[in-house]
């Protein structure tokens, strides 16, 4: 009798531990927020991808030395508990927390961060652009890591909160292939010291990140995070109002009045930095010549465009920089309007007085599909023939990287709060992210001096320069800052919004409450 009340009594205890680990009590569902997006998965290497619906998973797998929190105009401790920098700009000295762990059991330290940033240049892909600055990364003491720069480098400290150089262990390494740092392994799979991990992945459909309750920096009010891949912004409108969703991304914006009057939803609405631009293959015709290229800029009716397609929730806006952020010249805005003689005159200056053929090249993004038909009734006034062709998120930007979009869409967000992260992303010739691929010894001579000063009205001053060459050789047409909007059921609790962290939903401090 006893030895048969001692089984039961382990097989309940087993029972409890089950439904604990799996993150429900007694048959309890786990709470989860799920998030609907037309943004599809495909790389969850935080060394490796620059996607917003890569790093927003990232951001939550992985930590980083600092990050932003709730307020844009600071910069919060992470993995580091302070940090300090020499008069020259030159040194950087961060201390290091003690208890943080990943989730293989690797404990952090200084050599793991030393590793981390090893791996992030030695990789070398675009989210290592802002860090090449490093010239040596030293570990000194346990808890003690130091960056020497090869010159100051003013944007430095907010470069640390962005999701590109999130700490990977040395572990990694256990799946190295032909001398890849692990990229292929980390592409699909999680090992960070992070507040959640990965737990399933159904490519194209869903990924499922599961809490890790024993998270150093406290355990996640939820058990789980889904995000649903679902193409269609009907879809996901009506699956937000039939609550079988908790948010979603890329609604269309003629829904929206009918979400905000909706019963149990709510639309989030904050001024953005996103910008949203043209861009063109500068380096094949017809778009080679910037004659033709300013063309097109004149043949746009942009506040037609905003008015029609936007409803209000945008605003004109020219030049890589978004309004609100210093490194600007306000005076450009407004300076490329709809002047159709003029663009003509243009296109036959430059040798195509019938017009040409191009192909736009796009992905399933709300609006996207509504602009692109537009600007091709806009261009067609001018001669210009546009064939529209869509594609999946990662097939769409697989190609603009790969300089294989004639003429394409984008639109952008920061990852650190400075003109350099726009400017240099865009337009600097070593930039993955300069998608019109135009080089220019003059616009790198620029952005590097630019990069190495610390006096903000000198950095000002050469971003300001930047503004109106870029200008001038129409390296991208820019159609709009957009009103950031963020639709939620009502039950969805904690959400705050950083516009440094656009893409970044702040899950790790978010609860449901039905």
């Amino acid at each position: 009798m006893c030895r048969f009340k001692r089984i039961v009594f382990l097989v309940g205890l087993l029972t409890v531990s089950l439904m604990v680990v799996s993150g429900g009590i007694f048959g309890q569902a786990p709470m989860a927020v799920v998030l609907a997006t037309a943004q599809d998965i495909d790389n969850l290497d935080p060394h490796v991808t620059t996607m917003n619906s890569n790093m927003r998973l990232i951001y939550l797998i992985y930590d980083g030395l600092c990050q932003f929190g709730s307020d844009p105009s600071t910069v919060d401790p992470m993995l580091a508990t302070s940090w300090e920098a020499s008069d020259d700009g030159l040194s950087w000295i961060f201390q290091l927390r003690n208890d943080a762990y990943f989730e293989d059991g690797t404990h952090f330290d200084s050599a793991v961060a030393k590793f981390s940033f090893e791996r992030l240049l030695g990789v070398g892909g675009g989210p290592s652009s802002p860090y090449q600055v490093i010239e040596e990364i030293l570990a000194p003491e346990p808890y003690t890591l130091k960056f020497i720069l090869k010159e100051p480098f003013g944007p430095f400290i907010w470069t640390m909160c962005s999701v590109f150089c999130r700490i990977v262990p040395p572990s990694v390494m256990e799946h190295e292939e032909d001398g890849d740092w692990g990229q292929a392994w980390l592409a699909d799979h999680s090992l960070g010291s992070g507040p959640f991990q990965l737990k399933s992945w159904e490519k194209g459909q869903r990924v499922v990140l599961a809490a890790k309750k024993d998270y150093w920096g406290g355990a996640p009010k939820l058990d789980e995070v889904i995000v649903r891949t679902i193409m269609e912004p009907a879809t996901r409108k009506m699956e937000l109002l039939a609550g079988t969703i908790d948010m979603a991304e890329d609604i269309l914006i003629e829904d929206l009045d009918e979400l905000i009057a909706a019963e149990g939803v709510e639309v989030f609405k904050a001024p953005s930095f996103h910008i949203n631009y043209l861009y063109f293959d500068t380096q094949n015709p017809p778009f080679d010549d910037a004659r033709v290229r300013k063309a097109v800029a004149y043949a746009l009716d942009y506040d037609a465009l905003i008015d029609g397609i936007m409803q209000g929730w945008a605003v004109p806006h020219e030049g890589p920089v978004p309004i609100g952020m210093w490194g600007r010249d306000d005076r450009l805005d407004g300076l490329y309007t709809r002047r159709l003689p003029l663009a003509r005159q243009l296109l036959a200056e430059a040798g195509y007085p019938d017009g040409f053929t191009t192909t736009f090249t796009l992905a399933p993004l709300a609006n996207w599909s509504q602009i692109a038909t537009l600007v091709q009734s806009y261009l067609a006034d001018v001669g210009i023939t546009v064939k529209i062709e869509q594609y999946s998120w990662p097939t769409y930007i697989a190609m603009a990287l790969g300089h294989e979009v004639e003429l394409g869409i984008i639109g952008i967000t920061p990852d650190y709060p400075d003109p350099d992260m726009f400017a240099w992303m865009l337009a600097h010739s070593t930039s993955e992210l300069n998608l019109s691929n135009y080089q220019s010894e003059e616009i790198d001579r620029i952005l590097d001096e630019a990069r190495a000063l610390s006096e903000q009205d000198e950095r000002d001053e050469l971003y300001k320069k930047f503004h109106w060459l870029q200008h001038e050789l129409v390296l991208a047409v820019y159609l709009y800052q957009d009103l950031f909007r963020q639709p939620m059921r009502s039950w969805v609790k904690g959400y705050y919004y950083n516009p440094n962290m656009q893409p970044l939903i702040p899950f790790q401090a978010m609860s449901v409450e039905k």
